[in-house]
């Protein structure tokens, strides 16, 4: 440890206080006394410079301050002002940078004070311990401070009081023998302190609250206002098959609907007495799927099956060269769900034909993508005519047939495309 003797540095310019902020200092003081452990702003000015001992590593890290006979009775001076710091050297400790602070006169009259000071950014909790001791007899003072915070950010130092009327004691002895005054600081930095366990449990608690908040009941709810039709305030005819319905609802989830339902038409003609629109070219079932789905995102069950559910139906339809009963409900409701601009209706339709296509069907949903735009759906139609080997059973179907002779030029892309697969 190498020591070296307090400089005067009393020409530097020094910081003057005003009544208030000494009073709101000694307020801080005062309320922290009772504890034995204080924390303050940074707000001492530069006086001194002693050496620091860096000789530890790890979490721990020392600091020492010597203080000669002199330097105390000027520190110790009635005209010396408080919060004037007899500051070590940084030293390092926990990868941060610390100080070891002392303050031979603070505001609380009768009591000097030493602490440290964090240095580098961050928020670190840490102990220390103070050590005071003067000459061959040793004269000991240890004071301990408990684990506490630091924060770089708010310029904290924390600081442990002792009466100054230990130092009062070895003033004389310090003078007589040409003495000096040592303080040493170990500090240790210590992890987090843990929250306590009430609070834990309390986190546990709200944490099962949380797991117990039910799933949404909104899709349900809408699907009782469109089961019940209650508060209905339009109507629709679709081959002589009444449909009552919301406006809110369907102009919400359709631009079409919006139209029909709000554009243009007076408020006269608002209302559960109003007539029903009339809707043509669509079947009741798929008109009522299609609401069922605005009101509820439910799909009706052949959308839903699958091809291996299909399967039955795939070879009885396959040998009269038509599809089956799923398809048609399904591209019933992909054109009416283009019809009414209902679009992640259309792609679902859209996707589960996809999946489901056979050489009895292929053709019959080759037309229909052209005349959907249903991009996904047509190169999904080409490219199981271009590679399932199953050609000879794709034209044998009546599909096929319709297609040649009415869209001839949708073949001649069928052709070129079968023979990019066949090169790839």
């Amino acid at each position: 440890m190498e020591d070296a003797e307090i400089r005067s540095d009393d020409d530097e310019e020094r910081r003057d206080w005003d009544g208030e902020e000494r009073l709101a200092h000694v307020r801080v003081a005062l309320d922290l006394l009772l504890s034995h452990t204080y924390v303050r702003r940074s707000v001492t000015p530069p006086t001194t410079t002693t050496m620091a001992d860096r000789g530890m590593d790890g979490l721990t890290g020392s600091a020492t301050v010597v203080v000669s006979g002199e330097s105390l009775d000027g520190a110790l001076a009635s005209t010396s002002r408080p919060f004037r710091a007899i500051r070590s050297l940084p030293f390092a400790a926990g990868g941060h940078q610390w100080r070891l602070l002392f303050y031979p006169r603070t505001v609380l009259s009768g009591f000097f004070a030493a602490g440290a000071e964090l240095l580098t950014g961050g928020k670190v909790r840490a102990r220390f311990v103070v050590t005071a001791s003067v000459g061959p007899v040793q004269r000991v003072l240890v004071r301990t401070s408990p684990p506490v915070y630091f924060d770089y950010s708010d310029a904290d130092i924390q600081v442990v009081y002792q009466n100054r009327g230990w130092l009062s004691e070895i003033e004389p002895m310090v003078a007589d023998h040409d003495l000096a005054v040592v303080f040493e600081m170990k500090l240790t930095v210590v992890p987090d302190e843990p929250p306590p366990a009430e609070d834990r449990d309390s986190a546990a608690a709200v944490g099962r609250m949380a797991d117990d908040v039910p799933p949404s009941d909104m899709a349900q709810q809408l699907e009782e206002v469109f089961n019940s039709k209650e508060g209905a305030d339009v109507a629709f005819s679709v081959d002589g098959e009444h449909f009552a319905a919301h406006r809110v609802i369907l102009a919400m989830r359709s631009p079409v609907f919006r139209a029909a339902v709000y554009g243009g038409m007076k408020e006269s003609d608002r209302g559960s007495s109003a007539p029903p629109i009339t809707v043509d070219e669509i079947r009741p079932a798929v008109f009522g799927a299609l609401l069922r789905y605005i009101y509820t995102d439910s799909l009706p069950p052949a959308i839903t099956r699958t091809a291996a559910d299909d399967d039955d139906d795939v070879d009885e339809h396959q040998q009269n060269g038509t599809g089956t009963g799923n398809d048609d409900m399904t591209c019933d409701l992909l054109v009416a769900a283009d019809r009414y601009g209902v679009e992640r209706l259309k792609l679902i339709c859209e996707r589960s034909l996809c999946k489901r296509l056979n050489a009895g069907n292929v053709a019959d949903l080759l037309a229909m993508a052209d005349r959907q735009h249903c991009k996904t759906l047509k190169e999904a139609c080409i490219e199981f005519m271009a590679t399932s080997g199953r050609m000879n059973e794709v034209a044998a179907s009546q599909g096929y047939t319709q297609l040649r002779s009415s869209r001839p030029l949708l073949l001649l892309e069928v052709l070129e495309k079968s023979a990019k697969f066949c090169k790839d």
